[in-house]
């Protein structure tokens, strides 16, 4: 059902062809009408709506010397005839002849033609065509088939022509396959269904122009012209179009269906997990002034209510609603500002490669340092989405192992566990929790040197930049771990290297808030004095163990929420209100804890 309008009845006797025909109609206050070729400011549209002061109809062409190809004498002069051609009734309206000079090294000439087509001249009933020739040998070089709308006429605009009402992309071009709202890595079909307006007596209906946005911001379009015998008796068609996702980057897709250059309807289309189901017309809201950043917005909300494959419970807790945006973290400043620097650096590098500048050589994996519950897993998937967004990986999630998974339980297993992990993380972010226990100087025979040998293989390939490495642990031994690994040294500089401080009490406090929040749990004045003295000694007396996030949500979950069900599972009739009250005896009494100093982690150098 896709078409082009385009005829191309290149001649092989002509020593010019075509290589693009592009027309707009103007008036006089147009900027088309002003700036010339203008080339930017005409598409491949074919129907256009046709205004009171409609003057002219510009013709953009693009002519190319073919004797470049065909003989040594590559310089040539020639001329194009341009037609405008009343197809209904057989009428030649208006023609143009353009002289031409290619220079011997000229391969494209560029040439704006503009002819006579005012309003009052023009039977919004009849077909019109461009129609390019050489001069001299008479061939027809390009023709394009045009249709212009009245509006005061026919009293439609643009986006009434068509609703749509159903969306979804397939694997294949069967209807047999699943329905989709995920692109896969070779691409997918698109399936848009439209409900058409019929009862206007026009001779065909516009064409839909859909406009594919990939993730990396660039576009191209297709036509489609929907014939009234393909629209069902509930006045519906489907059309489908095949995407080809190799090229655009890794993220969110938009399709935009558009009608005589006006949107009507916008269908988001992701390309990382998998989503089953399709749009409604609830969903297929056209998006005005559409960026890949409103599209990575608009697809989270979309989604955020549809069944997708299971997402592990953060260690550190964001805000109600499920956010995952760094900055709805807790605490975490220092974390934020240098995360933030470096993907505007990506970005900064990004658009100078899409402005055809150098792009910038950055160092991409990273050390995170911190106790446990500080939100290094959070912020590894939160980094893993933003690289993904940008087009840094193409996937973005995270594999999360440790010694012992990739140890294994055989000895010599190592380097094979490290392979698979590797595969596992392609495209996404390898995050090795507990890192500083894979290097133990003092055991020569240790298994773990043969994972860090597999990381440093996998790590000196530069040309492969489709994986992220984040090793994670506690400062110290992280630390010491580093300094006895040059390799390690010289792939993660300084600059990706993040320290995760332990929460303060007041963030401690706002992280049992926002729990409480999500879960529609409300605490008495009482309560929430004595939790706060609670959280307060518990941070004054951690050790290098100290859960920080976690270890909020393990006294919510093991010794508060248990005690409130216990006071209130003795009462005759709870309410609602019972239910949801904490009170002041359900926070347990801080534990008496002898003064010890914070046990130090690693090994000895």
């Amino acid at each position: 059902m896709i078409n082009n309008n385009d005829n191309n009845n290149n001649n092989h006797n002509s020593s010019i062809s075509l290589a693009e025909l592009r027309v707009r109609p103007f008036d006089p206050t147009s900027k088309v009408a002003h700036e010339r070729p203008g080339a930017e400011l005409m598409d491949n549209r074919n129907d256009f709506l046709m205004f009171a002061r409609q003057s002219h109809i510009a013709v953009y062409m693009e002519v190319v010397n073919e004797l470049m190809f065909t003989s040594r004498r590559r310089g040539q002069r020639a001329s194009v005839t341009v037609w405008l051609l009343d197809m209904t009734s057989g009428e030649e309206l208006a023609a143009k002849t353009v002289a031409l000079k290619f220079t011997a090294c000229e391969l494209r000439q560029p040439v704006r033609v503009d002819l006579p087509m005012a309003r009052a001249d023009v039977d919004s009933s009849h077909v019109y065509a461009v129609r390019v020739c050489d001069t001299a040998s008479g061939a027809v070089l390009r023709q394009k088939l045009v249709r212009l709308y009245d509006l005061p006429s026919i009293r439609m605009i643009p986006t009434r022509w068509f609703r749509a009402v159903g969306a979804s992309v397939r694997e294949t071009a069967g209807r047999e396959a699943e329905p989709l709202l995920t692109i896969s890595g070779g691409g997918a079909w698109l399936e848009l269904r439209l409900a058409c307006t019929l009862d206007m007596d026009v001779p065909a209906l516009p064409e839909v122009e859909l406009r594919i946005i990939a993730p990396d911001g660039s576009a191209t379009n297709a036509f489609c012209r929907v014939e009234r015998e393909e629209i069902d008796p509930d006045g519906e068609v489907w059309l489908r179009h095949k995407i080809d996702s190799e090229a655009g980057g890794s993220g969110v897709w938009c399709v935009e269906a558009r009608c005589m250059g006006y949107a009507f309807a916008s269908a988001l289309f992701g390309s990382g997990m998998r989503v089953a189901g399709e749009w409604g017309a609830q969903d297929l809201e056209p998006i005005a002034d559409y960026t890949p950043e409103v599209g990575c917005a608009r697809w989270e909300s979309l989604t955020a209510t549809m069944e997708q494959e299971p997402i592990p419970e953060p260690e550190h807790e964001t805000v109600a609603g499920g956010e995952s945006e760094l900055d709805s973290l807790i605490g975490l400043a220092g974390v934020k500002a240098k995360l933030h620097e470096y993907t505007q650096l990506v970005w900064f590098s990004r658009m100078r490669e899409r402005s055809g500048l150098p792009g910038l050589s950055m160092p991409l994996h990273a050390m995170f340092l911190g106790s446990p519950g500080t939100g290094k897993t959070t912020v590894a998937k939160i980094i893993g989405e933003q690289l993904r967004e940008i087009g840094v990986l193409s996937k973005g999630h995270v594999v999360v192992r440790e010694r012992a998974s990739l140890i294994g339980q055989f000895y010599s297993s190592e380097s094979e566990n490290t392979l698979k992990a590797l595969e596992e993380a392609r495209g996404g972010i390898l995050f090795i929790d507990e890192a500083y226990q894979l290097c133990q100087p003092d055991d020569p025979k240790d298994p773990g040197r043969f994972v860090i040998e597999t990381l440093m293989t996998a790590l000196a390939d530069e040309a492969d930049r489709d994986w992220m490495l984040i090793l994670a642990g506690y400062a110290e031994p992280m630390q010491a771990m580093f300094a006895i690994n040059p390799g390690l040294r010289s792939r993660i500089p300084a600059s990706n290297i993040y320290t995760f401080d332990d929460f303060t009490e007041q963030e401690l406090m706002a992280i049992a808030s926002r729990y409480f929040a999500r879960h529609r749990f409300e605490l008495t004045g009482q309560a929430r004095q004595r939790l706060e003295e609670l959280l307060a000694h518990d941070y004054r007396h951690r050790d290098s163990e100290f859960g920080n996030a976690r270890h909020v949500i393990n006294l919510i979950q093991t010794a508060i929420l248990p005690a409130m069900a216990m006071r209130v599972g003795a009462m005759e009739a709870p309410t609602a209100g019972d239910l949801s009250l904490i009170e002041a005896t359900d926070i347990p009494t801080p534990k008496l804890v002898m003064p010890s100093a914070r046990r130090r982690l690693g090994f000895a150098v």
